[in-house]
């Protein structure tokens, strides 16, 4: 192995773990994982993750736009500072950013597959980046040290000076307001073994008051006035090699310096950037937990029609601008288990104009539904268990709130999901059953308690009734949904799907979507 090669692989970190290969740029943290290992993460084949690289391939016309808008710009290959591929037995590899396998893994994620779904879920909840300094072994717990009555987050790295000389850089944030800081001595180190003298009169240069810390013990230079001194020494003669080369490794300065200290800002106001952000991901984990949970299930058939409606809700309200609603299915709302079929979540005011199924509310902060398959009764007992099943929800929610309040009942809606006509129960409640203008809405009243009733067979064909049209067990009605709702959202289009096939169980043949 030649010196230019051994140099490469020593700035490596890296490990295989099975058919998982992982690495990482140890100067910059910059890390990744091998083409196979993203193919097996994604759900796909090798060939398919080399063709959604190159914008192309085997991809459905309807995607090439949103991967070419995903990946547009983006560095798709880890490298070091001089643009040198890892080496692997003596040989370069070609290792995928992080930040690209993510966008790779969300995106095959959003189109159902459920290896995708998993990782995607797993690096949301952890970080990839995370992931793969574990895998490889160099991750190290969070460090604080105790200054001024602070516990200072730390981290500690051993760098090269110059051709002969080590030397120890300290990063210091502030556990709550995040400022961040280098010590005097380290950054003296990372511009290449100037005098700490010097490196001090510079900082103090460029800010008269430069000191994150400035204590007895600890002199610690602010992170944005670092960046200046690096930049000065880089750039001033004599010039240092190695302040140029921290320049780029620690930018941008302060995030650079928090990543290495685990440093992890929380939002503070809804109209924070970041804000929007966290949000957007903890809905995105919330559907990708439904999601799999109907996977994870080995339903028996009646279970599996539950299934399915609660997955088409789901989507058909997760693909809404601004996505006000959160949809679970089969919640456990007992310590004993007692599932509910779903469970609608207000996450914000909807838009006035969402045009929902006909007789669907979903106004309350907390919508409970109950479905009956073209196999099922909807009965008084399935009136009983749903009013059980909100009495144990909203118990629930009244131990979890911080004062251990009941939640008013206006918070709450149910409904009763039923394929017939429930002919039976209507007749048993005589005038507590009541008819809406609307045909196949009907609500009813159990004790003080409106129950709204959706009868999917009666529900009029409209193209915002697709949801009620698909579970009508009707060939007309279905047959009027497929052809009526466009949709480009392949998830969606699976589980129309898989709810075909259940219907060519039933009978109902020459369905196709």
């Amino acid at each position: 192995m030649s010196k230019i090669v051994q140099a490469i692989s020593a700035v490596w970190a890296h490990n295989v773990d099975g058919p998982m290969e992982f690495w990482v740029h140890k100067p910059t943290g910059r890390c990744g994982i091998h083409i196979r290992t993203l193919a097996l993460m994604c759900g796909v084949g090798k060939n398919t993750i080399i063709n959604a690289l190159k914008q192309g391939g085997d991809l459905d016309k309807n995607y090439q736009t949103d991967l070419y808008n995903l990946l547009k710009d983006k560095a798709i290959f880890l490298t070091d500072l001089d643009k040198n591929s890892p080496i692997k037995n003596g040989k370069p590899v070609k290792i995928i950013r992080a930040e690209v396998c993510v966008i790779l893994i969300r995106y095959y994620a959003k189109k159902g597959r459920p290896a995708a779904m998993q990782y995607a879920l797993k690096f949301m909840e952890f970080g990839l980046e995370q992931y793969i300094y574990v895998k490889v072994g160099i991750i190290h717990p969070q460090e604080s040290i105790a200054i001024q009555e602070i516990d200072y987050l730390i981290a500690t790295e051993t760098v090269q000076v110059n051709a002969v000389k080590t030397g120890e850089v300290v990063f210091l944030t502030h556990p709550k307001t995040g400022d961040s800081g280098i010590a005097l001595e380290g950054l003296a180190c990372l511009c290449g073994g100037a005098s700490v003298q010097r490196i001090q009169k510079l900082a103090e240069s460029f800010d008269p008051a430069p000191y994150l810390l400035d204590t007895e013990k600890q002199i610690v230079i602010k992170a944005n006035v670092c960046e200046q001194v690096l930049q000065h020494v880089a750039t001033t003669k004599p010039r240092r090699k190695k302040a140029e080369e921290w320049l780029q490794i620690l930018n941008p300065m302060v995030a650079a310096i928090q990543q290495r200290t685990q440093y992890h800002l929380k939002p503070q106001a809804e109209s924070n950037p970041m804000s929007a952000k966290v949000a957007q991901l903890e809905e995105e984990v919330t559907y990708l937990k439904a999601r799999l949970a109907a996977l994870d299930h080995d339903h028996d058939l009646w279970m599996q029609w539950h299934r399915l409606l609660g997955q088409i809700l789901l989507l058909l309200l997760y693909h809404l601008p601004e996505r006000p609603w959160d949809v679970q299915t089969e919640v456990n709302v007992s310590k004993h288990l007692q599932l509910l079929d779903l469970l609608v979540i207000r996450r914000r005011q909807s838009n006035p104009d969402i045009l929902l199924p006909d007789g669907l509310d979903l106004s309350a902060p907390y919508t409970l539904l109950t479905y009956k398959s073209p196999h099922e009764s909807l009965t008084n007992w399935t009136i009983e268990e749903l009013i059980a099943y909100y009495v144990n929800y909203r118990k629930q929610l009244r131990y979890e709130h911080p004062d251990k309040k009941l939640l008013p009942a206006t918070d709450f809606k149910l409904y009763a999901i039923s394929t017939h006509f429930p002919h039976k129960l209507a007749e048993s409640l005589g005038e507590n059953w009541h008819s809406t203008e609307v045909p196949g809405v009907y609500w009813l009243l159990y004790g003080i308690l409106k129950i709204q009733v959706i009868v999917t067979r009666e529900i009029r064909l409209a193209p915002h009734n697709m949801l009620w049209n698909l579970f009508s067990n009707q060939v007309a009605n279905i047959r009027y949904a497929l052809q009526h709702y466009a949709t480009q959202q392949t998830d969606m289009r699976q589980m129309v799907q898989e709810l075909l096939k259940f219907y060519a169980q039933e009978g109902l043949t020459g369905l196709t979507f």
